[in-house]
């Protein structure tokens, strides 16, 4: 009969969960707001970004392997040598390509990355538009 589409007898990982939260305001609302207010504001969102992070790594990925495994999963752990040879992949390819696309190493993104996503993942985009292991 075979397996059914999107389920498998294994997990693989740990892929970490990115946990996005979109907090959005209209620019002419924002622009109306005092300036000490959007600090703070802009303040509680990072702290709210960074919880969700935390409760990504310790409970929620946990919880989902285990819920997984419970379910009659089998997971599989990725080597050391497979996440190391994913990292190098993300360095060499699939960092560089996604600043082209994104407008270069000086773009919005890219100066995005190495404050909010460099230090998490232990990576810099360097001003050619190439990345490096920290």
């Amino acid at each position: 009969m075979g397996v059914p589409f999107g389920s498998s007898d294994y997990l693989n990982g740990p892929i970490i969960s990115i946990g996005v939260t979109f907090i959005t305001i209209n620019k002419d609302r924002w622009d109306e707001i005092p300036a000490d207010l959007q600090a703070i504001m802009q303040e509680e969102a990072l702290a709210h970004q960074v919880e969700n992070r935390r409760l990504m790594e310790a409970v929620w990925d946990p919880a989902g392997i285990t819920d997984n495994v419970a379910g009659g999963m089998e997971f599989v752990e990725f080597s050391q040598e497979l996440k190391d040879a994913l990292l190098q992949a993300s360095i060499d390819v699939v960092i560089p390509s996604w600043v082209d696309r994104n407008g270069g190493p000086d773009s919005e993104g890219a100066k995005m990355f190495n404050e909010f996503v460099g230090p998490i993942v232990g990576v810099t985009i360097n001003a050619d538009g190439s990345a490096t292991r920290d």
